[in-house]
This record gives structure tokens, C-alpha cells and sequence, in this order.
């Protein structure tokens, strides 16, 4: 049978996520890789959410079972769209076979699927989407700059070709800037990142309860991380005695363990052109 090493596979199969209380989502797969799994899905998921990943009916011959972790939710009118990881990353054998269709892109890399938004190295790599991530594993040959267990900003291309990662320099309103960018030449490396929501402002979907206090459902937050990639909570808040029509954060957030990401709904604030923070993460 004929496969792709590490390119992102066009399918359409049925699909089965069971959880580990053994609840049962049913779907349709998008394509998937060595990596992850594209999937579309009517019921809802969280950030974080696991599960044993079943592609196929259990009869056929390329069917299989890997498990996997949801970094990322986009909803859609009709449902979800979500991308799983494969969190044992060794079974790259139980990718069935599937036509690859990628387009050309800038110096040698190239993009799989316009709305995938994966990048493909010139070694057949399946690369993330550009965004903030935590590492799991130090960047060979640059531990000390990148460790394991840190907080990162990943670009699938540089000026020279290859990918690189950012790391925080300096936080500034609650939003880290990047920087000391170093190239990623490992093609293994950035398969091992885990996605993180995006550093900004969202609205809580539920009441969060919290050592010292509740917030309510609805309250608009700011999320920011540690430079260990661990999630802090920014509450809004109208000053008592206003200067200006503006909102307030504090310096002092709430921690939120990663697994509660899944709380927020990302929320569309307008940022004026030409200021520092539209030209950040870009």
C-alpha cells in the first residue's frame, strides 16, 4: 500500500471519538497525517478534550485506533470543525493511503489544503499552523534557549526557508512580544509542539470558580500565559472613576489550568492600524 510519510492525506471516512468516560462523538474525517486528524463533527469540543480516535468501520482494511487531544475548535453554522493530535506520535504506518494534493509554496515549502492551513517541509514534515504553542521537548541543538515546558510563538517559514520559533522577550499590557527568533531543522521537532489559544480577549461560556472567588458567565477576560505556558486570566473591569471610555485589566490574573480552555469564546477586538500590537505575531 502506498503512503505518505508525513504529508497532510485528503479522506473522507467515517469517524468514531470515544472519551475516556467512554462518551461517543461520531463524524467525518477531513484528512489527517502523521501527526493529527482534521475532522468535522456536529456536536461540540473543547481545547484539551482527549479521546481514542476510530477512523473507518472496524472492518476494513486500513481502518485504525490512535489516541488524540483537540488543539483546536473552529465552529461552524452546521457544527464544528476540529484538529486532533495524535498523542502516541509513533504509528506512522496507520495512515491509509489517500491521494496528497499540495500546492507550491515560497522556497521550497508548500502548503496542504487552503483552509488547513499546514505547512509541508521540503522533507515531507507536516508542519503547525503559525501561532503560540508550548513545547514538550527542548529544540535540538538550542536547549538551553528553547526548553522543554516553555512558551513559544511558531512560524511555518522564515526569510531563509525553514521554520522558526520565537520566544518571549518582554510582556507588555499582559501580551508577551516574541522574539530571538532561532530556524527549526529538526522536520521531527514541530510535531511534538501542542497548540495554545492565541494570546487576547474572550468572553467566559461558563461561571469559573476559582480559589478566592467566581467570575460569572459572559465576563469578558484577557488571556495571557507564563513564560512556562501556563494560562493567566485578566479580568475587565470599569474604574470607579472614569478618565477615558476604556476598560481596565490588572497586572494580577487568575491562573487557569490548561484543561479549562475550553471556557473561553474568542471574542473580535479592533485594533487600530499601524499600532505595536497589529504588527505583533505576524
Amino acid at each position: 500500500m502506498r503512503r505518505s510519510d508525513g504529508a497532510r492525506v485528503n479522506l473522507s471516512k467515517r469517524m468514531k471519538l470515544v472519551s475516556v468516560a467512554g462518551a461517543e462523538l461520531e463524524g467525518w474525517v477531513l484528512n489527517v497525517s502523521r501527526g493529527g486528524i482534521r475532522i468535522i463533527l456536529e456536536d461540540s469540543l473543547g481545547v484539551g478534550d482527549v479521546f481514542a480516535v476510530h477512523v473507518g468501520d472496524p472492518d476494513d482494511a486500513d481502518a485504525f485506533v490512535r489516541p488524540g487531544r483537540v488543539v483546536w475548535v473552529q465552529r461552524e453554522p452546521d457544527g464544528v470543525i476540529a484538529g486532533l493530535e495524535f498523542t502516541d506520535r509513533t504509528s506512522s504506518a496507520s495512515i491509509p493511503a489517500a491521494r496528497v494534493a499540495v500546492s507550491a509554496r515560497r522556497r521550497g515549502w508548500r502548503l496542504s489544503g487552503a483552509r488547513v492551513g499546514v505547512t509541508v517541509g521540503p522533507h515531507g514534515a507536516d508542519l503547525p499552523r503559525c501561532g503560540t504553542y508550548r513545547t514538550t521537548t527542548a529544540l535540538p541543538g538550542d536547549e538551553e534557549h528553547v526548553p522543554e515546558g516553555s512558551l513559544v510563538y511558531f512560524h511555518d517559514h522564515s526569510e531563509a526557508g525553514p521554520p522558526q520559533v520565537l520566544v518571549p522577550e518582554r510582556s507588555e499590557h499582559n501580551r508577551w512580544h516574541f522574539g530571538g527568533a532561532r530556524l527549526v531543522r529538526d522536520d521531527a521537532w514541530p510535531l511534538t509542539l501542542v497548540r495554545l489559544l492565541p494570546q487576547g480577549f474572550y468572553s467566559l461560556r461558563r461561571d469559573l470558580a476559582f480559589d478566592g472567588g467566581r467570575w460569572p458567565r459572559g465576563a469578558l477576560v484577557q488571556l495571557g500565559y507564563t513564560r512556562a505556558a501556563e494560562p493567566v486570566l485578566f479580568l475587565a473591569q470599569q474604574r470607579a472613576e472614569l478618565t477615558e471610555n476604556v476598560l481596565h485589566f490588572g497586572t494580577q490574573g487568575v491562573p487557569l489550568p490548561r484543561e479549562q480552555l475550553a471556557l473561553l469564546d474568542a471574542l473580535v477586538v479592533f485594533v487600530e492600524p499601524g499600532s505595536a500590537l497589529s504588527a505583533q505575531e505576524h
